[in-house]
């Protein structure tokens, strides 16, 4: 800068820009309301049909008196019909199943319609059976298009279950549908339930990508804040609206928290048992529609250019697996099969390019068509390199 004032711009090269905040678009908690519904918000059952066809559901009715939503708008606990079917301001309670002689399972939904059109995120969700005895279904859909299905989660005093992770990009109009069903029976079946529906994600822990690796980053019960373990239960892998979230069962990841592993086709062995690694799922060559793969993902929380490095994967037993990475539902930027057992394991390093903050990163392991001593091992860093470059203006 000189004595005249005159300006000087400068290109610089930024090593750690932070990404825009997410903005919060609805609320469940801070949004909900008694006697009439919040604005874009509705509390239904599935009265007249199976959850899925918006057709068969019911708006609730505020009971002054239970201090819930419910079928009726009546008083005590259980209404002769929906039983106790209620929407309360922490969560609520499903209605009968099959094991009570429904012929559908009755789940609870909030409903809320989007005023813009916006790329979706649930961020800061829970879900907590409230009792040892009791489990339920989770499903999301927009409209009447199924985006996430976690089912037999069961109750538990000391951890929920999240949900987060994108929806898609929707228009003004669509809505949102957050349902808790009985999974057959509504016995003990209160829960916990909280979200957020915002058009970022939350960003993930600063660590995360400054040179932490996926070991270090891995957390028991639930994922650190940003990462994601999930395997691709609704269609093949690369679409991140195929995926779900695993759920720690005590021991590992998997399917859903019974005691039971394997799982039911095509889930059988996906999981990740700890922070070196896990196993994928079914494949083709045993009758799955698809390779099921086991699948971290890592939201990255600040714009920047990415590096995926240190990054290994070995099969531990006879058989082969496959490898992808991919971001958002962009190309493979790595996809390699046929990996064996080997004295030096396969590397899958790569430069991820430049990434927004939101922008997420899976990478998954495979069964390669056979799911047959697929165990494996891994570890891998998602590593900012550098900010975007900035244009400063010094007066």
């Amino acid at each position: 800068m000189n004595a005249g004032g005159s300006i000087v711009l400068l290109l610089v090269a930024v090593g750690w820009v932070e990404g825009s905040i997410a903005a919060t678009i609805a609320d469940y908690r801070n949004d909900y309301a008694t006697a009439t519904f919040p604005p874009c918000w509705v509390y239904q059952w599935n009265a007249g049909g199976a959850i899925g066809n918006t057709n068969s559901f019911s708006d609730l009715m505020w009971s002054a008196d239970a201090g819930v939503w419910n079928v009726d708008g009546g008083s005590p606990f259980p209404r002769p019909v929906g039983y106790y079917v209620n929407v309360n301001s922490m969560g609520g309670h499903p209605g009968p199943g099959p094991a009570e002689g429904a012929p559908v399972d009755r789940y609870v939904i909030a409903g809320y319609t989007l005023p813009v059109s916006t790329t979706l995120f649930v961020t800061g969700s829970l879900l907590r059976v409230t009792d040892l005895s009791g489990q339920v279904d989770l499903r999301l859909y927009v409209n009447n298009i199924p985006v996430r299905t976690l089912t037999t989660i069961q109750g538990n005093t000391n951890f929920e279950t999240r949900f987060d992770g994108w929806l898609g990009n929707w228009s003004a109009g669509d809505i949102v549908y957050v349902t808790v069903g009985p999974s057959s029976s509504h016995n003990f079946d209160g829960f916990l339930l909280d979200y957020s529906l915002s058009d970022k994600p939350q960003p993930a822990h600063r660590t995360a990508v400054e040179g932490d690796s996926f070991t270090n980053q891995f957390r028991t019960v639930a994922p650190r804040q940003g990462w994601n373990y999930l395997w691709n239960s609704d269609g093949p892998i690369g679409n991140p609206r195929n995926y779900s979230p695993l759920q720690w069962n005590g021991t590992r990841y998997e399917r859903d928290t019974d005691s039971t592993f394997p799982d039911e086709t095509p889930a059988m062995w996906v999981t990740l048992f700890g922070p070196n690694g896990g196993h994928p799922g079914q494949g083709t060559g045993h009758g799955a529609p698809y390779d099921v793969y086991a699948v971290a993902s890592l939201c990255v929380p600040v714009d920047g250019r990415y590096v995926l490095t240190n990054a290994w994967v070995n099969n531990t037993d006879a058989g082969s697996v496959s490898l992808i990475v991919h971001v958002n539902t962009n190309a493979p930027v790595v996809f390699l099969n046929g990996l064996t057992s080997v004295s030096s394991p396969h590397r899958f390093g790569t430069d991820l390019g430049l990434l927004n903050a939101g922008d997420t990163v899976y990478i998954g392991v495979g069964p390669d068509g056979d799911e047959n001593n697929d165990s494996f091992v891994w570890d891998f860093t998602i590593l900012l390199r550098g900010g975007r470059s900035t244009l400063m203006i010094i007066r």
